[in-house]
């Protein structure tokens, strides 16, 4: 009995066919006639390791396409539904009846846009208050310049009559109270009227005077050179005022693929690590506002799921705002009955 056979089993090795880093080729090969881009395929192509997924996803491609028959259809947003359905099938079938993860981040679109437009409005507010407050403060400086662009066409007054007073129409005028009649009434009356001594001779006139002072300008125009004169810092929050104004009502319009790439982690906080699905809704490959169209059959003509809703809206009262975009403006049109 020392004399034994042995009998070893023989492994035989499998080699994956395709691999994360070869699946591209394979991609590109399946989908040569078909508008898509090479840069897609090499994005998805990296999270493919696995032949018959990649075969599955060909042919449910081709299905799909015939099925749903429409001109319009764009081959990108297709392929990418039918990748959607054989990462995440169970999300993918939970779609259709209005749940699950990709039809919650849908949902959270316009919640998550509203916060954004009130943190904006609060942000409005203050820069509002601040420009007013620095309107208060520049309107302040214009004064102090044009009292004192006033007190240079008095000073010259006193230099003329060479004294510490003068008179028009019999009234007092005092160098001590100088401050009083730089305001505006007792200033009108200064420059429209005759500047006399004690006897009532003419001096001057204030018209006389505005030459000896700048030939150039009269009082009135720099005066308003001073009004007019326009401020850096100003016209710098009036700018940052309307871009924040602009950002509100450019948010309003945000896709889901524009608010991730604004704000991924709190748009996509449903999602978890699910890269590739992150991935198909950020760069806009699946669509809050079309992707009904890529997982039914399609009617021409018929209402889309977002024209829809805005018949049930109207029906209900309870119209959408006026930026809502609609899709199959005939059809909805012909939802719509003259009392609605």
């Amino acid at each position: 009995d020392k004399d034994r056979t042995k009998f070893f089993e023989f492994i035989v090795p499998i080699m994956p066919y395709i691999n994360s880093t070869s699946s591209y080729l394979k991609l590109k090969e399946k989908f040569k006639e078909e508008n898509i881009s090479e840069d897609f395929l090499r994005n998805v192509s990296l999270r493919i390791n696995d032949m018959r997924l990649l075969l599955n996803i060909s042919n449910e491609y081709k299905i799909y396409k015939h099925k749903i028959n429409s001109r319009n259809i764009n081959q990108e947003r297709l392929l990418a539904m039918i990748i959607y359905k054989n990462f995440y099938p169970e999300d993918f079938a939970k779609l259709h009846i209005n749940e699950g993860e990709v039809f919650e981040t849908f949902s959270n679109k316009t919640k998550y846009i509203n916060i954004k437009i009130d943190e904006l409005s609060e942000k409005i507010k203050k820069k509002d208050e601040e420009i007013n407050e620095y309107e208060i403060k520049i309107k302040v400086e214009k004064s102090k310049s044009i009292e004192e662009l006033r007190k240079i066409y008095i000073f010259k007054i006193f230099e003329k009559v060479n004294n510490n007073n003068f008179y028009i129409e019999g009234k007092q005028y005092f160098l001590s109270n100088i401050d009083t009649f730089i305001k505006d009434d007792e200033f009108k009356v200064i420059k429209g009227r005759i500047v006399t001594n004690d006897y009532g001779s003419k001096i001057t006139s204030f018209e006389d005077l505005e030459n000896k002072v700048n030939e150039e300008f009269t009082y009135t125009q720099r005066e308003e050179i001073i009004l007019n004169q326009k401020n850096k810092n100003l016209e710098k929050l009036k700018q940052d005022l309307q871009e924040l104004k602009d950002k509100q009502n450019e948010i309003k319009k945000y896709t889901i693929s524009e608010i991730a790439k604004y704000d991924s982690s709190e748009i996509f906080k449903n999602i978890g690590s699910k890269n590739l699905l992150q991935f198909l809704l950020r760069d806009g490959y699946i669509r809050e506002d079309e992707y009904h169209n890529y997982i039914s059959y399609f009617f021409e003509g018929g209402l889309t799921k977002k024209d829809r809703e805005f018949v049930l809206s109207v029906k209900d009262n309870k119209p959408f705002n006026f930026e809502y975009e609609l899709i199959n403006k005939k059809e909805v049109i012909n939802h719509l009955a003259p009392r609605d």
